[in-house]
C-alpha cells in the first residue's frame, strides 16, 4: 500500500475505503497468507495519521472475513 497515496486520496475525499475493505475480504478469504501484510499495511496507514481511514476500510473488511465458508458472496 502506498501510504501518501491513500492518505493523499483521503484527503480530496476520493478513497474507496469500502470497495478497499470489501476487496481486501475476498483476498484474505481466498489466501491467508497475505494476513500478516495487510495488517502491516492498515497499521502503517494508522501511524501515518490515517485513523479514520483504517476503520472504513476495516468495517467494510470484517463482514466480508467472518462470512462462513460456502456462504453466497454479494
Amino acid at each position: 500500500m502506498c501510504i501518501p497515496l491513500v492518505l493523499s486520496m483521503a484527503a480530496r475525499g476520493e478513497l474507496p475505503a469500502e470497495a478497499i475493505g470489501r476487496r481486501l475480504a475476498l483476498v484474505l478469504r481466498r489466501t491467508w497468507l497475505e494476513t500478516r501484510r495487510a495488517v502491516a499495511a492498515l497499521a502503517e496507514l494508522a501511524d501515518a495519521g490515517g485513523h479514520q481511514e483504517v476503520w472504513r476500510i476495516l468495517r467494510a473488511l470484517c463482514p466480508g472475513c467472518c462470512r462462513a465458508r460456502g456462504s453466497a458472496s454479494p
